[in-house]
This record gives C-alpha cells, structure tokens and sequence, in this order.
C-alpha cells in the first residue's frame, strides 16, 4: 500500500514543471542546480525566466506567485556531481539573453522532466 502511494505521488510530481536556479555564469556557460538524479540529460532545452511577482490574494490573503517572463532558452550541455544533494549541469543560452539580468532574480523551468 506504501508503494502504491509512493507511485502515486511520483505521477503528480513528474506531471508538474521543474525548476531550479543559476548556480553561476562563467562567459557563455550556465551553471544550473539539477543534474543525473533529477533526470536532466545532455541535449534538454529548458526555459530561463523571470522571477515572477508575489502578490496577496484579496480572498483568501494567501501569497501567490505571478507566472515569470520567458527571457531565454538553455541547451544543457555537460551534467556534473554525484548524488542528488551536489549535482549541477552546465547549458548554453542559444535564444534569447540574461544580459543585464541578476541571477538571483532568474529561474530554471522545465515542463515535464521525469525522475
């Protein structure tokens, strides 16, 4: 029944997007967290955006994020690290640009990778 409901929960997950943050921008490479254990592969192309908006719902007063702005496209690379705590991958922007972006207020986004 416990496996079951792990599989279950896994379904749901991997039907949602993925995302994660630059690491570090070295010239043209970008270094992302996520790697092997989070099933990035060589060749993935994944949508750099903005950090959108956070906003409190009149209704429920809960805070809700605003959907970011797609800025840039990535292609991974190389995959770096072991284990899922210190994996990393490296990608190159080939649409779009970061220029004039702080990292910190950009994210990673991924429809569909599967674990």
């Amino acid at each position: 029944a416990v496996t079951d409901a792990i599989a279950k929960i896994s379904a749901v997950v991997n039907k949602q997007a993925w995302t994660t943050y630059i690491l570090k921008v070295d010239g043209n490479k970008i270094f992302i967290g996520g790697g092997k254990s989070q099933g990035i592969k060589e060749g993935m192309v994944f949508n750099i955006e903005t950090i959108g908006e956070k906003v409190k719902s009149p209704q429920t007063g809960a805070e809700i994020t605003l959907p970011g702005q797609t800025i840039a496209s990535l292609k991974i690379t190389t995959l770096f690290g072991e284990g899922e705590l210190n994996e990393g991958s490296i990608g190159t922007i080939f649409n779009g640009s970061i220029a004039n972006q702080k990292i910190s207020d950009l994210q990673i986004r991924y429809d569909g990778v599967s674990k």
